[in-house]
């Protein structure tokens, strides 16, 4: 299944299947994945890991600022999700924080499952839009085990890593291939690149009037230099003090 999406596409891509509700899922961005192999003090490592941290950092701004809720998951006894994450969070309200014990954090093993399973439930939600470590192992599994269970998900292959090599793979543009195991999982992923994608997913299904201003923008021909611009004007005008993205759910 080939699933790589050119930024040319982009706005095909955005007008794509919705659900009642999403979150922004990111798995395992704990110190203790980036430090075990003892190389993450080389320079490319640090490059690729700051690369990572701010891609993931641009969605997080993305899920406050169009009131989306957050997911961290967390690898049990490996420590918090990384301090630059936790930050770019800041009082955010509508942040929850999840452990699991098995690679899937959907796995019927993982002793924590059954948490997030209703919290997602209780909140309606059934689109994920994923990041996370490591991209070959726990990220990869957690897709499955979401597209076995009728998740959709969005891959962000921008904010998606893997720790367990030297150099660290990043970007992580490895196609996922669940044609195998999910023949019908198909239609309910997609795997992107730009962390502009995520958020113009995320702004769809909050913000109308924006999203009618990229779909003009892209009917007009308009270039994603400027489709960004309008954007990161949505975002700013969201996190101004006093707008109310900080604490609303």
């Amino acid at each position: 299944m080939k699933l790589i999406v050119s930024l040319t596409f982009i706005f095909a891509l955005a007008s794509g299947w919705a659900s009642e509700k999403q979150a922004l899922v990111i798995i395992d961005m704990q110190p203790d994945f980036i430090e075990r192999q003892g190389v993450h003090k080389k320079p490319e490592n640090k490059k690729r890991l700051k690369e990572v941290l701010a891609h993931q950092e641009m969605l997080i701004a993305s899920a406050k600022a169009t009131q989306t809720p957050i997911i961290f998951i967390e690898y049990e006894g490996q420590g918090q999700t990384h301090s630059a994450l936790r930050s770019a969070v800041g009082d955010y309200a509508n942040v929850s924080t999840f452990k699991k014990d098995t690679s899937d954090v959907f796995d019927t093993r993982n002793s924590f499952r059954g948490e997030l399973e209703a919290h997602l439930q209780e909140n309606g939600i059934k689109d994920l839009l994923i990041a996370g470590a490591n991209g070959g192992a726990c990220v990869r599994q957690s897709i499955e085990g979401a597209l076995m269970r009728d998740y959709n998900v969005i891959a962000s292959s921008n904010g998606i890593a893997d720790f367990n090599y030297d150099p660290f793979i990043y970007p992580y543009v490895s196609e996922y291939d669940f044609s195998k195991h999910c023949p019908s999982c198909g239609p309910r992923y997609r795997q992107v690149h730009d962390p502009l994608v995520m958020a113009l997913e995320m702004i769809r299904s909050t913000s109308p009037e924006t999203s009618e201003r990229i779909d003009d923008s892209a009917r007009g021909g308009m270039g994603l230099l400027e489709s960004k611009d309008i954007w990161f004007d949505y975002i700013k005008s969201r996190l101004a003090p006093g707008a109310g993205a900080g604490n609303e759910r």
